[in-house]
């Protein structure tokens, strides 16, 4: 009896678990919204308090998935088969091989990945997408598991490429909240009688996160000569590829180049770009209620659909 009672009224408890399910999708998103207006001044008061300790807290992406199989594709098997690939994927992408190798130096990943690793990373993701699919497809015939083999490629490729994007996204995102802590700090810094190095030596020895490792990278290029500070720090910017951060080394190199108070430019780069931060956040909550749309359409809707003409349907279906 029960179970006939669930097959009767399965499409409600369907429509039911599509509005739970969308209601914790949008709550989900309103709660990462709200914690993007974490205030700034409160988290760099708590970053002044732990000066003296070595963990700081702050989290970083890091390409382990990406890495683990460049290496994976270095040696054996799958080194073959990246090899004989990697034509297609050029064929199939070249403009993506060409973003992919900027999104390396956004992501902070170029010591460790080449333009050509990532190649080889896309090569072995289309091959084993397209291998499952193709077991999938072959249910319905030789030309069908064919097909989908094709199709596994062609997504396989990409889904590096995505995971790239948003490991460059979330470190860009990052070196824009952490810019006017840094400037902050730097302008205490000179404040007190050091020196730009000292004082650039001095935050990234004490502070983590993306953008201390590039500056850190920065200052060890024109510290041991290998280049002058102003090519180091261009470089940086090139690298990074944040207009804030651009902003702040220009000011940087035009106050050290022309004798300006150093001081004074770091504190106004520090309110210019928190105020720029700021805008950036008040924009994506903007875009919030825009975003929100797709999971109404695609859940919440159809699911008020089953639970209105559920009840017809089943009436309908057992007088006939």
């Amino acid at each position: 009896m029960t179970l006939d009672i669930l097959l009767a009224y399965w499409p409600i408890v369907l429509g039911l678990g599509a509005i739970a399910f969308a209601s914790w999708a949008g709550f989900s998103l309103v709660t990462a919204i709200g914690e993007m207006r974490d205030s700034d001044a409160g988290r760099i008061r708590s970053r002044v308090r732990d000066l003296g300790s070595d963990e700081h807290g702050i989290a970083t992406s890091q390409g382990t998935w990406l890495e683990q199989i460049a290496a994976a594709a270095s040696s054996g098997w799958p080194s073959t088969a990246s090899r004989l690939l990697e034509p297609v994927v050029r064929v199939l992408d070249r403009g993506g091989i060409a973003l992919d190798g900027r999104r390396l130096g956004q992501a902070g990943l170029t010591g460790s990945l080449s333009t050509a690793d990532m190649i080889h990373v896309r090569a072995i993701s289309g091959l084993v997408l397209g291998l499952l699919l193709g077991l999938i497809g072959l249910a319905g015939g030789i030309l069908q598991g064919f097909f989908f083999v094709g199709i596994g490629l062609l997504l396989g490729a990409r889904i590096p490429s995505f995971y790239l994007a948003g490991l460059a996204t979330g470190r860009d995102r990052r070196c824009t909240r952490d810019l006017p802590e840094m400037a902050d700090m730097l302008a205490l810094g000179v404040k007190a009688g050091m020196s730009f190095d000292r004082a650039l030596a001095l935050y990234v020895e004490r502070f983590d996160g993306p953008l201390s490792e590039d500056f850190a990278a920065a200052q060890n290029q024109w510290v041991y000569g290998a280049l002058s500070r102003d090519e180091a720090l261009d470089q940086l910017t090139t690298r990074i590829s944040n207009d804030s951060v651009t902003r702040m080394v220009a000011a940087i190199q035009q106050a050290l180049r022309l004798g300006s108070p150093l001081a004074k430019v770091l504190e106004e780069q520090s309110r210019d770009s928190r105020a720029a931060f700021k805008a950036k956040v008040e924009e994506q909550i903007g875009e919030a209620p825009v975003k929100m749309l797709m999971p109404m359409g695609a859940l919440i809707l159809p699911a008020m659909l089953i639970l209105l003409l559920a009840p017809i349907m089943i009436s309908v279906l057992a007088g006939g």
